[in-house]
């Protein structure tokens, strides 16, 4: 049974016969828990779940691999047959992620209908492409922001506070600028100093409200004057956020817990790491997300 409540009045009551309110506190778990069978069903693939989006995948590395998938995915449309629920076809899609020129391309299908390969997708909020660069998430969060940023230049410029503009500029820029920073961390630098640009720009419209004095192209005065501090100390800031997390048991994630090792020398050194962080021979992999937190801890 549901209603709706607006100031106070309440509507009839309506019976609902299939899924779970919408916009209730519980209603993502119940939808969870109705679809946790699947795991059941799925033989040489993993799943992921939030709400009612799911990702199937599985490490392939040969014309076998990929039938083994394929397998799967049929007996995914049976569950979802048996349980009651119907596929949207077209938001359904396939992607590999590969770091190698020649790849195995594979025409996946569901219920018979070929799976549309796409190049890019977004997930929760966060762009992924087939090389797992994030160079277009940049590209298109750097993009919003300075929309966002726009729109308040166009309505603020009579503004004289500056916590007024320090609000303004958290809750729509920086927010848009950090969400999930923790995966898409920047390491090239051109990455980085895009993200910074579109903070000084913010600077320097706010110093030119305030009367803020500053060398030209200096804006660390400005950042002084307003408590902002630097993108960059704030990723860090991150990073060592959700690490410290991960190991207090905040961040409920066994499968990346599991992937922390801790050094434990077998004699007196002079290295004094707390955790053990693997060598790579190449800045993408040097960069993972995980072993790029464990290194700031380190130091």
């Amino acid at each position: 049974m549901q209603f709706v409540k607006i100031h106070g009045a309440t509507s009839d009551l309506s019976i609902t016969p299939s899924g779970v309110p919408q916009g209730g506190h519980l209603s993502p778990l119940l939808f969870i828990i109705f679809i946790n069978s699947i795991n059941n069903y799925l033989s040489f693939s993993k799943v992921l779940l939030f709400a009612d989006d799911i990702k199937i995948y599985s490490k392939v590395a040969s014309i076998s691999d990929c039938r083994q998938l394929q397998s799967d995915l049929d007996s995914f449309c049976l569950w979802t047959q048996r349980i009651g629920l119907t596929l949207n076809l077209n938001k359904c899609h396939s992607m590999t992620f590969h770091r190698k020129r020649i790849h195995i391309i594979f025409p996946y299908s569901l219920n018979g209908s070929p799976l549309e390969r796409v190049s890019s997708v977004k997930d929760l909020g966060i762009y992924l492409t087939p090389s797992l660069s994030f160079e277009q998430h940049i590209n298109i969060t750097v993009g919003r922001a300075l929309k966002v940023l726009g729109f308040i230049k166009r309505n603020t410029s009579l503004f004289t506070s500056s916590t007024c503009l320090r609000s303004l500029y958290f809750s729509l820029v920086r927010s848009i600028l950090e969400y999930g920073i923790v995966v898409w961390h920047p390491y090239l630098a051109k990455d980085q100093l895009r993200l910074e640009r579109v903070q000084n720009r913010f600077l320097s419209y706010a110093a030119f409200l305030l009367k803020i004095v500053h060398p030209p192209h200096d804006y660390s005065s400005i950042r002084s004057s307003l408590n902002i501090p630097l993108l960059s100390s704030r990723r860090i800031e991150a990073d060592l956020s959700f690490v410290t997390s991960l190991l207090n048991g905040t961040v409920d994630a066994p499968d990346l817990l599991s992937s922390i090792s801790f050094r434990v020398p077998v004699h007196n050194t002079r290295n004094h790491s707390l955790f053990l962080v693997p060598s790579h021979r190449f800045n993408y992999s040097h960069n993972h997300p995980l072993h790029r937190m464990l290194r700031l801890l380190n130091n």
